[in-house]
């Protein structure tokens, strides 16, 4: 695979923003990411000593998106759409409390 250097970029969406320190999952930082050469807004949470990285994207137009969880490379991911939005928690912790995490999330945007 060859380097390819990423134009600079900006989101074309305002991602809805929740700090949880208050339920265990303090909000530590953001950045753009790219998926699949597209630019997503990446949230990074901590759990303890676990950071946990938060992906959210636009669906693309009558995209079901995807929903549930797996283990890769001794990593968790949990995923599940919301108001139009794709999002995938990635992390070393343990899926129970990655879904948690999510649960937390959905909670704050209804």
């Amino acid at each position: 695979m060859a380097w390819v250097p990423l134009r600079k970029s900006k989101l074309d969406f305002s991602p809805t923003v929740r700090d949880l320190a208050t339920e265990g999952f303090p909000l530590v930082g953001s950045r753009l990411d790219y998926l699949d050469q597209r630019p997503v807004a990446a949230l990074v949470y901590r759990r303890e000593q676990h950071t946990i990285n938060v992906f959210i994207w636009p669906l693309a137009g009558d995209s079901p998106g995807r929903e549930g969880a797996l283990s890769r490379q001794g990593f968790n991911m949990t995923m599940w759409n919301e108001a139009g939005m794709q999002f995938w928690a990635v992390s070393d912790l343990a899926p129970g409390e990655l879904q948690v995490l999510a649960q937390l999330l959905t909670k704050g945007s209804s």
